[in-house]
């Protein structure tokens, strides 16, 4: 099990997880396009589970052969871990497939990542990223339509496969956190104290479960975790710790986080991408901040914007010292702490 959080000597990160937008628009090294013989793979390998009955969440990677992608998906487990710290898959057949078969899909690709987990206390394995709010269910922030600020989800890697685009916006936005902590060390070390010592968070679905919907320790934003600085940052749980009169800022604590927000939409920190219908984007949360701009969606459900999530959690990288999640739960595959966010 993980341990608690050191508070590591503040110099400077250094690494390819540390990069500016220009870095990224200047180069495709982060991009992998699926060749013909990759997608007729796919086909036969959504046939071939929906012949055994099995459901999506059973499926592993052996069940969903790829081998011509086994080379490409040892170098995007690379890339997401020890290099940029995102990936993007262009060109995932969506088109003539229901929504079980685009879930397989997802889920199936993902098995050669990672491990796929629940994304809350609901069990939900797939998330439908779009605006619900015609269900009346907006209390997650990704189920509501309009901008996300910068954020990490808090498992190892999301996974994003566009379905269908906004009429207009909606653009994708991530930035390097090690970069962000790398400015605000050079231009304000005052403030990388507290954002070390971090924050109470609030989770409102908790409630329901009878737990306390508080977590019982401040989260750290950056801490030392597989020697280097890593990141834990879920601001809409702050916030709403503070909304709830649960916690309280002092001005120093409050001007870290203003401080922080600021730099990480900096136009030299952060790179906007437009994800197209098949892209899968892959984020690594410890290093990777990631948020969206507002957009105006379409007027027919059937047309809005839309977008599959997957949490996965990544063999054989250090866990996170449990100070930096909110609380831990464990789920049936190797106790992983999982989060509601």
């Amino acid at each position: 099990m993980a341990g608690t959080a050191t508070q590591p000597e503040t110099v400077p990160e250094s690494g390819r997880w540390i990069w500016s937008s220009a870095d990224i628009a200047a180069s495709d090294d982060w991009i992998w396009r699926l060749s013909p013989q990759s997608v007729d793979e796919i086909h036969a390998a959504v046939e071939s589970v929906k012949a055994t009955g099995k459901k999506f969440e059973d499926v592993t990677r052996e069940d969903f052969p790829l081998p011509s992608l086994e080379a490409e998906f040892a170098d995007m487990r690379h890339e997401l871990h020890r290099g940029r710290g995102f990936c993007l898959i262009k060109d995932v057949p969506v088109d003539g497939y229901d929504d079980d078969d685009l879930a397989l899909i997802h889920w199936g690709i993902g098995a050669h990542m990672g491990f796929g987990l629940s994304q809350s206390y609901r069990g939900d394995k797939i998330g439908h990223v779009m605006d619900m709010t015609h269900t009346g269910d907006t209390r997650r922030p990704y189920r509501s339509p309009g901008a996300l600020v910068m954020h990490v989800d808090p498992i190892d890697v999301v996974a994003l496969l566009c379905l269908k685009k906004a009429r207009s916006g909606g653009e994708s936005l991530v930035a390097s956190s090690m970069a962000i902590y790398n400015t605000i060390l050079a231009e304000r070390p005052d403030l990388i104290e507290p954002l070390m010592e971090g924050y109470y968070y609030f989770h409102a679905e908790v409630e329901g479960t009878g737990g306390s919907p508080v977590s019982d320790h401040p989260v750290p934003v950056f801490g030392e975790c597989d020697g280097r600085i890593e990141c834990m940052y879920v601001p809409f749980t702050i916030t709403r710790a503070i909304r709830e009169n649960v916690a309280s800022l002092t001005d120093k604590q409050q001007e870290a986080l203003d401080y922080m927000d600021e730099v990480a939409n900096r136009s030299d920190i952060v790179y906007e991408m437009d994800l197209e219908k098949g892209d899968i984007q892959y984020l690594n949360n410890r290093l990777i901040l990631h948020g969206r701009r507002d957009y105006v969606d379409f007027e027919k459900i059937e047309e809005k914007r839309h977008m599959l999530r997957l949490w996965l959690r990544m063999d054989g990288w250090k866990r996170l010292p449990d100070i930096m999640y909110s609380r831990r739960a464990y789920d049936d595959q190797g106790g992983v702490p999982v989060e509601a966010a």
